[in-house]
C-alpha cells in the first residue's frame, strides 16, 4: 500500500499495528515517531517524515488497517477558525478603543 510517497509492506503494516497494540500508553506523535525511525523514513537532512508519517497512518485507519489511539486533544478546524476569528475581533476591540479614547 502507498501513503505520503511510500510503499508499506504487509509486513511493515503487521509491524505498525503490533507497535500499537503493545503500547496502548503511547499517543499518535509517539507512535509516528516510532514508526519512522523502525523504517528509517527520514527527509534529506536526517529528520524524520514524522508529520508524513502521521498523515499516512490517518489514511491507514481510515482504510481500516490500523487502529490508532484517541487523539490527545480535539482541535478541529472549526475550532481554529473560531480561535482566529476572537483573535481577530479582540484586535479589532482594541484598535477601536484606542481610537476612540484618542478623539
Amino acid at each position: 500500500m502507498r501513503y505520503c510517497g511510500r510503499n508499506f509492506s504487509t509486513a511493515e503494516l503487521t509491524a505498525i499495528r503490533n507497535l500499537i497494540k503493545d503500547n496502548p500508553a503511547f499517543n499518535r506523535a509517539q507512535l509516528s515517531r516510532i514508526v519512522c525511525d523502525i523504517f528509517n523514513w527520514r527527509l534529506r537532512n536526517g529528520n524524520l517524515k514524522d508529520m508524513s508519517c502521521r498523515v499516512a497512518m490517518l489514511r491507514m485507519q481510515d482504510d481500516g488497517l490500523i487502529q490508532l489511539p484517541t487523539p490527545l486533544t480535539a482541535i478541529t478546524t472549526a475550532s481554529r477558525i473560531d480561535a482566529a476569528h476572537d483573535r481577530q475581533n479582540q484586535n479589532f476591540n482594541r484598535i477601536e478603543t484606542q481610537r476612540w479614547l484618542t478623539h
